[in-house]
């Protein structure tokens, strides 16, 4: 095709046209910019079809970290509940005279029950690839990207704050006060109807049951709040998904 171009060329050229070499080169030029364009625009296409291929991968990565979130969270609910039920049956036991064969057989399992602890960590694998690829622009729904960004800021601000305040808390208190009771009852056997009924005297174990009640409750606030945010950013992946 170039040679044919030229030879058209030469022989313009060689037969003085000038005229018409001059509308032919202008049409040459016309036609490689054309061309030139084309390309362009073909490669912008391939570029706009790797980019959507390449932003599906990371929303369907984001929805299974998200779901992987649901799950971990709704486990850490329920164990909070069991620790908020147990911390309940020793105040409610506490206040009374005698036990019954169910609570004073229970009391010193509620007790230890209450030395675990819960923190919660979110899947993060996909948010640091993201961040790390420099690939923001490839989510063009702004609203779930700012809804995305906001969702792992909060639970980084979590982790590092409220978690770890409550992590400490367990290690440096609470833990050692209901060691005390195992200690005490080891030393001096009694049945956990007479360790119920010391409860209330006891200030540091009655402080840690109602505070260890509290922070859990506060736990599930926010862990169902964070299941909330993630069950709303999935309905988001979805509709761009779709």
């Amino acid at each position: 095709m170039i040679k044919f171009f030229r030879k058209i060329r030469y022989d313009l050229m060689e037969k003085n046209k000038t005229g018409k070499y001059l509308k032919y080169a202008i049409g040459e030029v016309i036609l490689v910019v054309i061309g030139i364009l084309i390309a362009l625009w073909i490669n912008n296409k391939n570029q706009e079809y790797n980019n959507g291929k390449i932003a599906r991968i990371y929303l369907e990565d984001f929805k299974r970290d998200l779901e992987a979130d649901i799950n971990t969270l709704e486990e850490k609910i329920l164990r909070n509940e069991k620790f908020i039920k147990n911390a309940d049956s020793i105040i409610i036991a506490s206040q009374k005279d005698v036990l019954s064969e169910k609570e004073n057989n229970s009391f010193f399992s509620w007790v230890n029950s209450l030395m675990g602890e819960t923190y919660y960590v979110p899947e993060k694998t996909t948010i640091r690839q993201f961040e790390s690829s420099n690939s923001s622009h490839l989510i063009t729904s702004k609203t779930l990207k700012d809804q995305l960004f906001s969702y792992y800021t909060a639970n980084d601000v979590n982790e590092n704050n409220f978690e770890k305040s409550i992590q400490l808390y367990q290690h440096n208190f609470l833990t050692k006060d209901l060691f005390k009771v195992y200690k005490n009852f080891n030393q001096n056997p009694a049945s956990p109807n007479i360790i119920a009924q010391k409860f209330s005297e006891e200030f540091e174990l009655a402080t840690a049951i109602y505070l260890k009640k509290d922070l859990t409750t506060n736990q599930n606030k926010q862990y169902r709040k964070f299941k909330e945010k993630a069950e709303d950013l999935i309905k988001l992946i979805n509709s761009e998904l779709e």
